[in-house]
């Protein structure tokens, strides 16, 4: 539960991410290290090309991360592991839902905004058990993705391994898997 998670969950998400891609079959279009066009031109207050998007460099992809995720999900007050799986969600699937995916977890009300009783929900349940639902939420949403949209089929299976192996170091973390 400390910043020092931080370089940790981004180092983490980082290497699953890549580099450049620009799949017409997403929907994020022109991607760069997880960080979509739109992300940064929201980040940079301007619209952006995807060579910008190909161009973006280490510090802003660093602090776009630390900013629109973990500062979001407030990665520095969760217990260890569970930041982990909470920004790797933000990253997938958007702030909003990764803590409304959280505080379904924690039985808190799912109004995607961490505040005093989502904290004391926290504070109360057993981190092992909030990795694994996330990790099967998240699962879940990903099936009905692509159920509404076919042309994500080809990203299913990639999906369903970020969720699996998100969960186990998440857990390796929090110590409760040795790997």
């Amino acid at each position: 539960m400390t910043a020092a998670s931080y370089p940790a969950a981004l180092a983490w998400i980082l290497a699953r991410e890549g580099g450049f891609v620009n799949n017409p079959n997403d929907a994020g279009g022109a991607t760069n290290e997880g960080i979509t066009q739109a992300t940064l031109a929201a980040y940079r207050g301007c619209e952006v090309t995807a060579g910008d998007v190909a161009g973006v460099t280490d510090d802003e992809v660093a602090a776009i991360y630390r900013a629109n995720y973990w500062d979001a999900i407030h990665g520095d007050d969760l217990p260890t592991g569970v930041d982990l799986s909470v920004m790797d969600c933000a990253v997938m699937s958007g702030p909003k839902r990764a803590i409304q995916w959280l505080q379904y977890a924690v039985c808190a009300a799912p109004d995607g905004a961490i505040g005093p009783h989502t904290m004391a929900a926290i504070a109360h349940a057993n981190p092992e058990t909030v990795v694994v639902s996330i990790a099967s939420l998240r699962a879940a949403f990903y099936r009905q993705i692509v159920q509404f949209r076919q042309e994500n089929a080809e990203f299913l299976q990639g999906w369903l391994a970020r969720a699996t192996l998100t969960k186990t170091k998440s857990l390796t973390m929090i110590g409760t898997v040795n790997v």
